[in-house]
């Protein structure tokens, strides 16, 4: 029987805003911070979440209609959070959400020095009641701090939302309201005053965090462990360069972000609740779906692949989405940029479906047409999954996850070494397993006229060991045929390199949509300390050569505009190809597909070389990694290439997978004028021309190839 934990829950609305003069910064109120706290703590109630505490500020004719000690302060919510992290005990679920003002504490965040570039928390801070009367902000920094004693000292596995502007370069913009919208940040934007409650709430999440100041240090310059965290998970409201806001909804003013959160989370309460990476999906879908001239992208940071408000981990299979449909015919928005190919088979999941291990698919969609000019699509047919499968409601917006991948048709594996060597019997087990790879067949030297193929051949020891070019692979295991299953294990083997070199050569080779290479930079550092940036090396590595680093080595990638681009921004995907025969995301984090960059944010993530285990002794002690950036103007999953390190005992699909419902677009009746135009930052008149010579998604790849030297 599964060990029962507590959950706690510390709830933080602003709605009224102390007035006065010590800040720069004026806050409108708001009005619907209250009455997103209202709703999330309604929800907790049903969950059975007894340990809630709420600090608000309500809009009352002489202030505040809360007491003192339940305002949202910066005292009351350190004396919360330290109330939290004593009494809770070790494994027990804390929550924190915040809906209120957020800020930007320096205009450096704008313009982004190497000290703060790519962070997703350092630098910004929680608008907190009283600010403007002299009460401290909150910082990016400060919480972290908190959050991070909770995680580390007590194993609290802890949920923070932050639905408040600037919340995804850390951290509600009401510096305007547009016909019924209300943008919940602070007039101007950013805040670099120091006064004297925020170096006293420095000096607390110094002591505490076991880092004491002795004077005033700019929080700009010192990283929040909530840009990175362990056993934590954040979601966020938006981009930085975007807003969050609140509208009328249903009669009430509401958090567009804690509207949307809530409504995936109450819509099947008897079924599991979704992780945090799908209640993130349905969130920015619907936003961007209600309200399409107010993009508002939510950000996920930490671990991302647990079920929301638990602990239970979930295997998601990415997945995509199918588009149109004319009978059995369908458009899906997977294409051969991203490792689809005729022949591979894709299961389909209809709304309001949870399927687990032991769940029946009741349709297949096979892909039967891939076009050159359209790589983020392709064409299938619907098939039953069975030969009891009932006819499902399948319609635009369901999703579709691989269930068997498919290589280029007209790939040869050549099997002429293995005739004599080993049986008839053995022979024909190769080629009956090879066969159903889609777009694989087996033949003999004299059948493939001078093809380059792969090749079987057998080892000293009679284990079978894959070539490619007469060569035998590296770090492939070789196959004994005394094993279990080792036809099975041979022909995964064959289909995982054939992928893996699929997805290596993609490359836009189109002109008339490849983005130019030299409009961007992308580098890398040797450093000794990834957080201390005076620790880097001398030289510097490159994607214009291969570049020699040692094992071991901890190095910090960083990827730029150049200034004669002429895009306003891109989105960026990170992979890396390494020697194992994997591929991996590695920023951003799984809970994004891609982040959005511009000339003023760059893109900074962090990787230590690693060699892998050699199969057998022969394998060379040195390796080639590369890291790839996938570069397109418009938001495009890549985490179709995916792929784990080779196994030959992984000769499918992990069992241990969930495949999530489908989400709908929900249409969201607002009152008050309606949404309306709202301030948008304006784009340079050269990305207009060229995006107007441009319709389709651009795209570029470039590739980072680092030589990994082993220290044995």
């Amino acid at each position: 029987m599964a060990e029962k934990h507590n959950t706690w829950a510390l709830l933080v609305g602003i709605d009224y805003y102390v007035p006065g003069d010590k800040r720069r910064v004026k806050y409108r109120n708001l009005n619907g911070c209250v009455s997103d706290i209202d709703s999330i703590k309604n929800y907790l109630n049903t969950i059975n979440v007894d340990n809630i505490s709420t600090l608000t500020s309500s809009i009352g004719p002489d202030g505040p209609q809360e007491d003192c000690k339940n305002l949202p302060i910066y005292p009351n919510i350190v004396r919360e959070l330290e109330n939290i992290t004593e009494k809770a005990d070790p494994g027990d679920i804390v929550y924190i959400h915040y809906s209120g003002h957020g800020i930007m504490r320096s205009a450096e965040t704008f313009n982004p020095d190497e000290d703060n570039a790519g962070d997703k928390m350092t630098g910004t801070a929680l608008a907190l009641m009283d600010v403007m009367a002299g009460g401290a902000y909150l910082t990016g920094y400060q919480l972290g701090v908190f959050i991070k004693r909770m995680v580390q000292q007590k194993c609290l596995r802890v949920t923070l939302v932050l639905d408040s502007c600037f919340s995804g370069q850390g951290l509600r913009n009401s510096n305007s309201q547009i016909g019924g919208y209300t943008i919940r940040s602070g007039e101007g934007n950013f805040d670099d005053g120091i006064i004297e409650s925020d170096v006293e709430a420095e000096k607390i999440a110094g002591d505490i965090g076991g880092n004491p100041v002795s004077e005033f240090r700019s929080t700009t310059k010192i990283r929040s462990w909530l840009s990175d965290p362990e056993g934590c998970t954040i979601l966020t409201a938006c981009e930085a360069d975007e807003v969050a806001g609140e509208t009328r909804i249903d009669g009430k003013f509401r958090g567009v972000l804690t509207y949307w959160i809530l409504k995936i989370l109450s819509e099947n309460p008897s079924k599991i609740r979704p992780t945090y990476k799908r209640v993130r999906d349905y969130v920015e879908r619907n936003i961007h779906y209600n309200m399409p001239t107010r993009p508002q992208s939510p950000i996920l940071l930490g671990e991302t692949d647990c079920v929301f408000l638990g602990k239970q981990r979930v295997i998601e299979k990415p997945t995509s989405y199918l588009r149109q449909q004319f009978g059995n015919c369908v458009e899906l928005d997977i294409g051969w940029a991203q490792g689809a190919a005729v022949g591979a088979v894709y299961g389909v999941y209809t709304d309001n479906e949870v399927a687990g291990f032991d769940y029946l698919r009741w349709c297949e969609a096979h892909i039967t047409r891939i076009e050159n000019d359209k790589p983020f699509k392709s064409t299938a047919m619907l098939a039953p999954a069975g030969q009891n499968a009932k006819s499902p409601k399948i319609g635009i917006g369901s999703r579709v996850a691989l269930e068997k991948w498919a290589v280029p048709l007209n790939n040869w594996l050549d099997i002429t070494s293995l005739r004599g060597n080993i049986s008839e019997h053995h022979l024909r087990a190769v080629e009956t397993e090879v066969a159903n790879i889609p777009g694989f067949d087996c033949r003999f030297r004299s059948e493939l006229a001078g093809v380059t193929v792969f090749s079987f051949g057998l080892d000293g020891n009679g284990r079978l060991e894959l070539l490619e070019g007469g060569k035998v692979v590296p770090r492939v295991p070789k196959i004994s045929l005394e094993d279990d299953g080792w036809a099975v294990k041979a022909a995964y083997v064959v289909s995982h390199i054939a992928r893996y070199r699929v997805l290596q050569s993609i490359q836009n080779n189109d002109l008339g949509t490849q983005l130019r290479a030299e409009w961007f930079s992308f580098e890398a550092h040797v450093l000794d300390n990834y957080y201390d940036d005076e620790d880097c090396a001398d030289h510097t590595l490159d994607f214009n050569n291969v570049n020699t680093v040692s094992e071991g080595d901890v190095l910090r990638f960083t990827f730029e505009m150049d200034d004669s681009c002429p895009l306003d921004f891109v989105y960026v995907s990170f992979f890396t190809f390494d020697a194992a025969f994997g591929t991996y995301k590695v920023h951003p984090g799984q809970g994004q597909s891609s982040v959005k960059i511009s000339q003023d944010s760059p893109a900074e993530f962090g990787l230590r070389m690693s060699i892998p285990e050699k199969c057998c002794s022969e394998d060379p002690n040195d390796v080639m990694d590369v890291v790839r950036v996938f570069i397109s103007t418009s938001k495009i999953c890549w985490d179709e290439i995916a792929l784990p390190n080779l196994s030959p005992d992984i000769p499918q699909f992990p069992r241990d997978v969930l495949i999530l419902p489908a989400d709908t677009l929900d249409p969201l009746s607002t009152e008050g004028g309606g949404l309306g135009n709202r301030n948008a930052k304006v784009i340079r008149s050269r990305e207009d021309d060229y995006l107007a010579q441009n319709p389709k998604t651009n795209w570029v790849i470039m590739d980072l190839k680092i030589y990994v030297a082993s220290q044995s």
